[in-house]
C-alpha cells in the first residue's frame, strides 16, 4: 500500500495505526515529499515498512513495488543514508571507547 504523509483530515503516519488495525500484515510504503528525519522515523516507528521519496524516478518506484511485493526491503538512497547516519551517530554517542 502506498501512503502519503500529507493527507486531509489525518496524516499518513496517523493513518498507519488505523490501517494496521484492519490489515496487520499489509506492507505500507510511505511515498512522500517529506524527507526530514522526524517524518522518516515517525513513519517507520508507526509501522511503515518502507519510505520512498517522491523525487524517485518512475522506474525506481516500480522496482521498489516489485521488491516489496516479493518481501524485500527498499528505500530511496537518500532516505537509507539518513537512517544509516542516524544509527552511526547513535552508536558513537553511546560508545564508551577511550581514545588516545
Amino acid at each position: 500500500m502506498l501512503l502519503d504523509i500529507g493527507l486531509p483530515g489525518m496524516t499518513g503516519i496517523e493513518g498507519i495505526q488505523h490501517i494496521r488495525s484492519y490489515l496487520p500484515e499489509a506492507d505500507i510504503i510511505m511515498f512522500t515529499i517529506f524527507e526530514d528525519d522526524k517524518n522518516i522515523f515517525d513513519a517507520l516507528t508507526a509501522g511503515a515498512c518502507q519510505y520512498i521519496s517522491k523525487r524517485t524516478s518512475l522506474a525506481k518506484i516500480q522496482e521498489a513495488l516489485f521488491v516489496v511485493y516479493r518481501g524485500g526491503p527498499y528505500m530511496s538512497p537518500s532516505i537509507a543514508r539518513k537512517i544509516a547516519k542516524h544509527f552511526v551517530l547513535k552508536i558513537k554517542k553511546n560508545s564508551n571507547v577511550l581514545t588516545s
